[in-house]
């Protein structure tokens, strides 16, 4: 009898003249990667389960060196989310992440939550919106991995309600003062404004961002400022 677990596509990849890789993060089991017997072949009955964020309940077998799918259900295809190109591009890149930064085999309930929560509120939400939901997931992620950033006080001297000029060490994680800043390399400038919409981003559930009213303000702020210094954050820790 095979084993039965519930997990979101995390990726697909083609493996000999007729058959396919599955990266899948489960609830169970965190990621695992199944073989898919005659996936391409057209008579296949597994190969519509081969959908890019498809949230599955899975039915596999051991073999000698791989994992067999042996059925599945498909639960969630979020059709909206896969007939914007946009959000296309915005999950695959977002489930590319976690491919690279969790360990295989190795579960975490609170992600495999984390991603299907994403998944479906990027289906619903507007495309202005798209990139603070995007950030606001990676923060959450680099958080359950054991790298939340401090945005409350400077990492150095501890103080609180820190005075301008700010910055944001991407490599410690965290905020420095001006005094303390020449004491470490990789530190942006960040302001007021950005420490409260970074804050935002960590601490809000996705459903925040669906209802909030977003300025032009912020928007010109996520896509200059907010999404480049997390892209360095994320490159340094979790990818």
């Amino acid at each position: 009898m095979g084993q039965r677990f519930e997990g979101v596509i995390l990726d697909l990849d083609d493996f000999r003249e007729d058959d396919r890789f599955m990266t899948i993060y489960t609830k169970e089991r965190g990621k695992i990667r199944v073989l898919i017997k005659s996936a391409k072949k057209i008579t296949s009955k597994l190969a519509g389960f081969c959908q890019p964020f498809a949230l599955l309940k899975i039915t596999i077998a051991p073999g000698q060196n791989f994992y067999h799918l042996v059925g599945a259900i498909i639960q969630k295809n979020w059709p909206t989310l896969k007939n914007d190109y946009e959000k296309i591009i915005i999950a695959d890149k977002v489930l590319n992440i976690v491919d690279q930064a969790v360990e295989a085999e190795k579960g975490d309930k609170k992600i495999f939550q984390l991603i299907v929560k994403f998944l479906e509120a990027l289906s619903q939400i507007d495309n202005s919106k798209n990139l603070f939901l995007k950030n606001a997931f990676l923060l959450k992620l680099a958080s359950f991995l054991g790298y939340q950033p401090q945005l409350k006080y400077c990492l150095k001297c501890h103080q609180k309600n820190i005075a301008t000029p700010i910055y944001f060490n991407y490599q410690q994680g965290g905020l420095y003062c001006a005094k303390c800043q020449k004491l470490s390399g990789g530190n942006i400038e960040v302001s007021k404004s950005h420490l409260i919409l970074l804050n935002q981003l960590l601490y809000k559930k996705f459903e925040f961002w669906q209802k909030r009213y977003i300025t032009s303000d912020e928007r010109q702020m996520i896509t200059k400022n907010i999404e480049p210094l997390l892209e360095k954050f994320i490159e340094w820790h979790i990818r």
